[in-house]
């Protein structure tokens, strides 16, 4: 069986399990309605999502607080299983979060009105309040639900406050947290306070957490609830994975299957020990170029990229700085077919990690972002450039192997240099960019690790800046 018959094959295996996945997935949510919106609060455009139960009478309202970083997504996990139980569930995306506009706001007059306008904004709102906040909006909850008499408030990996005056209050830890260890939080001097605490999650697996969602579900109802939580998330992996599998699939089809000839591989850069070494010595620059980068950008998350990105790139032009003549060769192979091939895979790979992500994160470009999103474009350009002009040549294996053990080194220890500068929680946040990153950057990395091993490595330079742009643009808080 030739390789192409067998990709067809694989591609027709993998779209009829996104059939049934979909299919199954849709019988899971019978009977919830998911409504998307935007109201105006105090000179914002907030976006919201509501699930709200179809056949079940309405008991409740839940409110739901995302954290630093988060959208109404997150929370879903929650959101569907509360609406099931009979609760109308919103969560919306906070000041300069998802596609939400403004800048991040911590002042309480804000949340307040904030909260009062979502509830305006949603039909069906009724009954005992329940406020549910994750990080920062564990926070926000409290701050709240003190203002508001809630008749019930969840705190989920987030420090509890001796001013929160609600009678029924459940603190939901991690005992992996990167932010809120558990060390930290004085847990035997706190009243009135239920607490659980999930041995094997940290700062962001908690809201995924079936158990954890079961908790919270039981605990809002005053009874023993069984929940689909667990059938939701395995089918919802279960889609993400096929939907990367897709995006890597699929281009086999199109671009064809010679790899570069040897003359090309021989001289061309390749996997080694030193580009590891320059990439972990050069990582401390990224901490630097994040501190430039974010005033440019407003987008810590975005900028922190960026920072390694740049930092990478510079290593790799030290490392390389006596073939410096192959960019002259490289430029020379753009051409109109490669731009829009590059153009071609930046639409199909959104599709695919849309599918993938948008579940779990926002990642869908907001028009308060559109500027945001240009400046990081411009700004992916060169790094991805240069590291595209110099990327190990190969089989699509070294080549992978090289990109991701490169960005592994320049990642861990970009982060430990501003454990190191800052410390605190400020450093776990982003700790976990560095783990999201690189769960993020493998597909990528594959992807651009397979067209490299065609020979339209220039076709990378294209596709990259527009995807990460979009994808960082459209997650990174705006400050």
């Amino acid at each position: 069986m030739t390789n192409k018959k067998l990709t067809i094959i694989s591609i027709i295996l993998i779209l009829l399990f996104l059939s049934l996945s979909r299919y199954y997935s849709g019988v899971l949510m019978h009977g919830i309605k998911v409504e998307e919106g935007y109201f105006s609060s105090q000179g914002a455009t907030l976006r919201y999502l509501a699930w709200i139960p179809e056949d079940t009478p309405v008991e409740g309202t839940a409110v739901l607080f995302h954290g630093y970083g988060g959208s109404s997504e997150m929370m879903s996990w929650i959101g569907v299983e509360l609406a099931r139980q009979g609760y109308v569930a919103v969560a919306f995306d906070s000041r300069g979060h998802g596609k939400s506009s403004s800048t991040v706001s911590y002042n309480v007059s804000t949340l307040l009105r904030d909260y009062y306008s979502v509830v305006g904004a949603v039909d069906r709102v009724t009954g005992e309040v329940v406020l549910a906040g994750h990080s920062m909006g564990g926070r926000a909850v409290q701050e709240v639900g003190s203002r508001i008499n809630a008749s019930r408030v969840i705190v989920i990996a987030s420090s509890p406050l001796n001013t929160n005056s609600v009678e029924k209050k459940l603190l939901v830890l991690a005992m992996q947290d990167e932010i809120f260890t558990f060390s930290n939080i004085p847990i035997n001097r706190l009243n009135g306070w239920e607490i659980y605490v999930s041995p094997t999650d940290d700062h962001l697996t908690i809201l995924y957490n079936p158990a954890v969602v079961d908790k919270i579900v039981s605990w809002t109802v005053g009874k023993a609830t069984y929940t689909y939580a667990w059938p939701r998330l395995i089918v919802t992996l279960l889609l993400s994975v096929l939907a990367v599998l897709l995006m890597i699939i699929v281009p086999l089809l199109f671009i064809g299957t010679d790899a570069a000839s040897s003359r090309e591989a021989k001289r061309a850069p390749r996997l080694s020990w030193e580009i590891i070494a320059v990439s972990a010595l050069v990582a401390p620059l990224a901490f630097l170029f994040f501190n430039a980068f974010t005033g440019i950008t407003r987008a810590p998350i975005g900028s922190f990229i960026l920072g390694v990105f740049y930092s990478q790139a510079l290593g790799i032009l030290f490392l390389y700085r006596r073939q410096l003549s192959q960019i002259k060769p490289f430029i020379a192979k753009f051409s109109p077919a490669v731009l829009l091939s590059g153009i071609a895979l930046a639409a199909y790979s959104y599709l695919m990690m849309h599918s993938a992500l948008q579940p779990f994160l926002n990642v869908e470009p907001s028009i308060y972002r559109l500027v945001i999103l240009l400046v990081l474009y411009v700004l992916f350009l060169p790094p991805v450039f240069v590291l595209e002009a110099f990327s190990p040549r190969g089989g699509t294996a070294k080549v992978f192997l090289a990109r991701l053990a490169s960005k592994a080194a320049c990642f861990a220890v970009a982060w430990l240099v501003l454990k190191i500068a800052i410390g605190g929680g400020f450093a776990g946040y982003f700790l976990i960019i560095v783990f999201m990153s690189l769960v993020l950057l493998i597909p990528l990395d594959l992807l651009a690790s397979v067209i490299a091993s065609r020979k339209i490595e220039q076709a990378n330079v294209v596709w990259l800046p527009i995807l990460l742009s979009i994808l960082l643009g459209s997650v990174t808080p705006v400050t």
